[in-house]
């Protein structure tokens, strides 16, 4: 049987991921936000170590390399990697 694997860009609190992984979906999530993702990883550690799922402590950009990512103290989740455009 083939693996069904889901990508969850901008994983947040992890709903969406943890809806797919009870569907039985294989999940690669990538979150920015390294506060995010370690709550993630200790939340998620049994998905992990099982293979189902995999956490990326990574942002997404036009181009490689190196970024500043701008943390929204009020609300984890409006990070962003373009100044100025933090919800």
């Amino acid at each position: 049987m083939k693996q069904r694997i889901v990508f969850d860009i901008g994983m947040y609190d992890g709903s969406d991921s943890r809806y797919f992984l009870d569907e039985g979906y294989h999940v690669v999530a990538v979150e920015a936000n390294p506060e995010l993702a370690a709550k993630a990883m200790h939340a998620f550690s049994d998905d992990i170590l099982g293979g189902r799922l995999t956490v990326l402590n990574r942002a997404l950009a036009d181009e490689p390399g190196e970024i500043s990512l701008v943390l929204c103290a009020d609300d984890l989740g409006a990070s962003s990697i373009i100044e100025g455009k933090v919800a």
